[in-house]
């Protein structure tokens, strides 16, 4: 049976696995059920790629997974900050759908303009999960935020 505890457990687990930007891939899968759908809308700031993906299974996320820890390495800095955490049970409570907004600030050094280049950006995760406490199904949605417009978020 599904409660809203477990899935703010799920949550929990989920933004644990992901210090300071860095997936750890293997405590990350074993969040996501064998077969689980992961399907991404990203932007190039956050990912390094535009192009919607819909990925299938531990296999293909575990490849998504070490390519985003490549180039998210690549930044000086990453600074996440989850918010609008939220919880929902099926009416049967044997699944649930759980979620939150990540705000995404990363600093690369420019030294040939003489500053730091500042990248923002908003990933919303909603994870679907079933009676074991697994995610079977991952929506990511990502957009780039303009400078002038990340004092408002």
């Amino acid at each position: 049976m599904i409660t809203t505890e477990l899935l703010q457990q799920v949550i929990t687990r989920y933004q644990q696995t992901q210090p300071g930007g860095i997936k750890l891939v293997d405590e990350q899968l074993a969040i996501f059920s064998p077969d689980c759908v992961f399907i991404s809308f990203p932007v190039a700031s956050v990912v390094g790629s535009t192009e919607a993906r819909v990925l299938r299974g531990h296999k293909a996320m575990r490849e998504a997974f070490v390519n985003y820890n490549e180039f998210i390495r690549g930044y000086e800095s990453v600074l996440m900050t989850y918010a609008d955490a939220y919880t929902q049970v099926s009416n049967d409570a044997r699944t649930g759908i759980c979620g939150f907004t990540l705000k995404i600030h990363t600093t690369k050094k420019a030294p040939e303009q003489g500053l730091d280049q500042h990248s923002y950006a908003l990933n919303h995760l909603q994870l679907q999960v079933d009676e074991s406490g697994l995610v079977i199904k991952s929506l990511n949605w990502q957009a780039s935020v303009a400078s002038d417009v990340h004092a408002l978020v």
